[in-house]
């Protein structure tokens, strides 16, 4: 009874390893090193156990084997069960140690592994002549050391243990958890044993292993990507890390694919996953070897991570970028060709993070797509380059909190009237010794990091302040530059509506100007919005007319009262008797859709009379008046001045 007992609970640990195998093989996809040790790990287990249960089996069915044989089968099963319990301190030292900071604490590790199975297995010859495991003149009866099995697993958990302590790592409190539940689990067995003597359970011990690493398997999928079965972007800064801890110099990459939305388009989602599968296999495969690793990033980007070895990176990563220019297929249907742009970060040392080098590479990948290439590294230019930006981007921010920004104005002038009828607020920074920054460079960097629409309200707060203080200035609005993305914003137009009953400015006074490249990507959210704001006098003018993303169609969808053509039209169209035409002719439709018309970029008496001959019904230009902060307007346009340009001589 006792022997059937053992069988059941040794079939019911076989049972449970082969659950454990059927879950395991469904969610691999790509055949790694601690793949296979683990498939290392379940193999030897059910051999062992495979092999316990026939020695229990076979003697209760009446089987008896001559002397040789009865000593060969129990010594092949506890051959077995050491080698399955040798692959599963391997694996674990692999997890706990993986990232140790000393280099050769996983070489200590399994070299220290390795002689104490060289010791069982010595036990294992020694049973022979002594029969301390099991006694072999009375078929497999237990020796002394009957538990060897579960000793043998106890004793290199402790040893792993214990050599996860004298080897620091930045994570080694989380990775000795394992351990700890590998302990519990023995502590049970143990305890098993104890309230029944007679039983075995050598099966449930290995079993329980198998379980535990599964789990830390499973946890660890976590970092996987479900559509290409790479790790993450999550994996990827942990491996960053891990190398960084161990000292190692690697070169870290982003492939970023920038026309995939076609795939997508033209294939949908499942077919377009597909896709992206099909690329990280290939670079998995193609890049597998040495320390490199293929990891899914953002959205359609791969990250990877290679040896330090300058000139094998750079193999890989011309082996990626030549694969980029043939197309890809699924099946008998090709891809477009997908063009794409590489970054890439060769770490030497030093005091970074995973998460700063990620942050470059993501600066750089910013720099590339600016600048239209298609490979940036990091060099000197490079770092002076995403210096300048992190400089930037962290005075955005104080500015932000300190409102340090200024508003200047620059007026717009109208002949007919002979006076200064509007001024436009242009924003202006100055860094920390004192110079004037370029407003192109940090409202672009505002936009790229999310900050425009904060910059935005301050802004806009100083003009109506402005306004609040000066109630008799003799100007009919003052304009402020917006984009359609800021109206989309839920409750903009509250928003806007609140700040000027703070200050008690009427919406007459305040104009949004939206800049057109900006604008023709954007949908019909932000024109409700405007349309919604226009009942309430708010005015919107089209800002850069003329840039190269005129959209005629936006002038009939959008509620704009006034058009302001790009001082580019100007340059480009006089001097040509074509370009004065095409001008007069532009002039006259947007008259015709009954938008007024306001000229920028007149430098000079010539092309003033050249704009106003064109049909302009204001314009803003140097000629006119230079932009200037709010304590010279307010005396630029005095009474006995407003009727007279004044313009600086020299």
């Amino acid at each position: 009874m006792m022997a059937q007992g053992t069988l059941t609970m040794e079939w019911v640990a076989l049972t449970l390893l082969v659950i454990i195998i059927f879950f395991y093989w469904g969610s691999i996809r790509t055949l790694t090193h601690p793949v296979k040790m683990y498939w290392a790990c379940l193999f030897l287990s059910a051999m062992a156990i495979l092999g316990r249960i026939l020695l229990i089996a076979l003697p209760e069915a009446g089987l008896r084997f001559s002397s040789p044989w009865n000593q060969a089968l129990p010594s092949l099963y506890y051959l077995f069960a050491f080698l399955a319990v040798t692959a599963i301190a391997l694996d674990l030292s692999n997890h706990v140690l993986r990232h140790a900071e000393n280099r050769n604490c996983r070489a200590g590790s399994r070299r220290l592994i390795k002689v104490l199975f060289l010791f069982f297995v010595l036990l294992l010859l020694l049973n022979f002549r002594s029969g301390i495991i099991f006694n072999v003149d009375a078929n497999g009866v237990p020796g002394p050391l009957q538990n060897i099995v579960i000793i043998y697993l106890l004793a290199q958990c402790l040893l792993v243990y214990l050599i996860s302590l004298c080897c620091s790592s930045w994570d080694g409190r989380r990775q000795r958890g394992i351990i700890f539940a590998f302990l519990l689990a023995l502590l049970g067995l143990i305890v098993g044993k104890a309230l029944n003597p007679l039983s075995s359970l050598d099966g449930f011990g290995l079993a329980f292993a198998n379980l535990i690493l599964f789990l830390r398997v499973q946890s660890q999928r976590l970092e996987l990507d479900p559509v290409t079965g790479l790790r993450n972007r999550s994996g990827f800064f942990f491996e960053m890390q891990n190398r960084i801890s161990e000292k190692r110099d690697f070169c870290a990459a982003v492939v970023a694919l920038e026309n995939f939305n076609q795939v997508y388009e033209r294939y949908g989602q499942g077919s377009a996953d597909e896709f992206l599968y099909q690329m990280g296999n290939w670079m998995a495969k193609t890049l597998k070897g040495g320390e490199s690793e293929v990891f899914r990033y953002v959205g359609a980007s791969f990250a990877l991570l290679m040896s330090g070895d300058w000139r094998e990176s750079e193999e890989k990563l011309g082996a990626v970028e030549e694969r980029f220019r043939k197309k890809w297929y699924l099946g008998e249907a090709p891809s477009e060709l997908l063009s794409v742009t590489v970054c890439d970060f060769l770490y030497e040392g030093g005091n970074q993070t995973a998460e700063q080098i990620a942050s470059d590479l993501d600066e750089m990948l910013f720099l590339a797509r600016r600048s239209g290439k298609d490979r940036i590294s990091l060099n000197l230019e490079t770092a002076q380059l995403l210096h300048r930006r992190k400089k930037y981007t962290l005075w955005l921010k104080k500015a932000l909190r300190e409102k340090r920004f200024q508003v200047w104005y620059q007026p717009v002038y109208r002949r007919d009237s002979g006076k200064f009828v509007s001024a436009e607020a242009l924003i202006r920074l100055q860094d920390e010794a004192g110079t004037f920054l370029s407003p192109a460079e940090f409202m672009k960097l505002a936009e790229e990091t999310g900050l425009e629409n904060d910059v935005f309200w301050q802004v806009l707060e100083q003009v109506c302040s402005f306004l609040q203080k000066n109630p008799e200035l003799p100007l009919e609005s003052i304009s402020v530059n917006l984009s359609a993305a800021q109206m989309e914003i839920p409750h903009f137009a509250e928003r806007v509506l609140v700040l000027l009953e703070r200050y008690e400015i009427t919406p007459e006074r305040i104009c949004f100007e939206i800049t057109e490249r900006i604008e023709g990507k954007q949908g019909g959210m932000a024109w409700d919005t405007a349309a919604r704001m226009g009942e309430k006098k708010f005015r919107f003018y089209l800002d850069d007319f003329g840039t190269g993303y005129s959209n005629l169609n936006l002038l009939l969808r959008a509620p704009f009262s006034c058009v302001k053509l790009d001082k580019s039209l100007l340059e480009e169209s006089a001097g040509s008797e074509k370009g004065e035409q095409l001008l007069q002719n532009l002039v006259q439709l947007l008259h015709g859709l009954g938008l007024e018309v306001i000229a920028e970029g007149a430098e000079e008496e010539s092309q003033a009379e050249y704009l106003w001959e064109a049909g302009a019904d204001r314009i803003q230009g140097y000629f006119y008046a230079r932009p200037m902060p709010e304590e010279i307007l307010c005396p630029f346009l005095e009474p006995e001045a407003g009727s007279i340009i004044k313009k600086e001589e020299g």
